[in-house]
């Protein structure tokens, strides 16, 4: 196919990409697929993206030892400004249920440990979902509503607090199926494609005005902040400052996303950092 390639084709070709290899490893009666695994995965292919593209992507590991390897943090540019996405990964187990949003760290959800970081740093709290789901007769609903593959359902996401809401029951977390948070419905998730809508004003707009409910009447205004606020303070960066151009690593006096600054148990591994150049410009030809 030779066609040029922009931020959401690429996003989709990655969605499907951890379709199959999730298919692959449950075909197989010695391989498994972990979390772990598909973000270390994701996160080598933005790198990789940044460093052949040279686009305003950059990738940053913490410094400290002791992180998750399942938890992401995004930031997005956003007309000159730069909002936080807390992200936590779960993979939908092979008897269809997503089993990781139970997990509890020393007694707390985790759940509430990203809930609690997202309200201290003015984030907005995400889960990013690793699917494969073998019903044909749904496929074929969900791929018809949307217009798409299916197997750009691979990777998908969803507000947190919303999923916090719906799931929470009696005191417990219900850990849902691939059908409970993908039914074609308006507060569904979102295909991985659909990322990119974070980079615009309108598309946070939309994304946080998706997960209304009468009880829950909106998710809590994410903040944004001046390129000088995001702290770089504990990060590693990746690739070297040539291999992307613009994006350079600023201290601020009083650093607002500080690790050390944080008391929370949501200890994401790595950081995504999206000029918004990245949003519809060319990236590369697939032959």
């Amino acid at each position: 196919m030779n066609e040029h390639s922009t931020l959401t084709d690429w996003l989709r070709y990655q969605a499907i990409t951890v379709w199959d290899r999730i298919a692959f490893c449950r075909r197989q009666p010695h391989t498994q697929v972990f979390e772990t695994t598909l973000t270390q995965n994701l996160v080598f292919q933005f790198y990789q993206l940044g460093k052949r593209a040279r686009l305003g992507v950059t990738v940053y590991e913490s410094a400290h030892e002791r992180r998750n390897g399942n938890d992401l943090e995004l930031v997005f540019e956003v007309d000159n400004r730069w909002l936080h996405v807390p992200c936590q990964c779960k993979i939908l187990h092979q008897h269809n249920r997503y089993g990781g949003i139970n997990h509890q760290v020393q007694g707390q959800l985790q759940l509430d440990l990203l809930l609690e970081y997202a309200t201290r740093t003015g984030g907005l709290p995400v889960y990013l979902l690793y699917n494969h789901y073998s019903d044909p007769t749904f496929n074929e609903s969900l791929s018809e509503h949307w217009k798409i593959p299916i197997e750009e359902f691979g990777c998908s996401f969803i507000s947190a607090r919303y999923l916090k809401e719906q799931l929470f029951i009696d005191g417990r977390i219900k850990a849902p199926s691939f059908s409970d948070l993908h039914r074609p419905h308006d507060q569904s998730a979102l295909p991985f494609s659909a990322l990119t809508t974070l980079l615009t004003q309108n598309g946070i707009h939309q994304f946080i005005h998706r997960y209304q409910t009468n009880t829950h009447p909106t998710d809590t205004p994410p903040a944004v902040f001046l390129r000088n606020e995001l702290d770089i303070d504990g990060w590693d960066r990746l690739l070297r400052p040539a291999a992307i151009g613009r994006i350079v690593p600023l201290r601020g006096p009083t650093p607002i996303l500080s690790l050390s600054g944080i008391s929370t148990s949501f200890a994401p591994r790595y950081r995504l950092v999206f000029s918004a150049e990245m949003k519809e410009r060319v990236l590369y030809r697939i032959e």
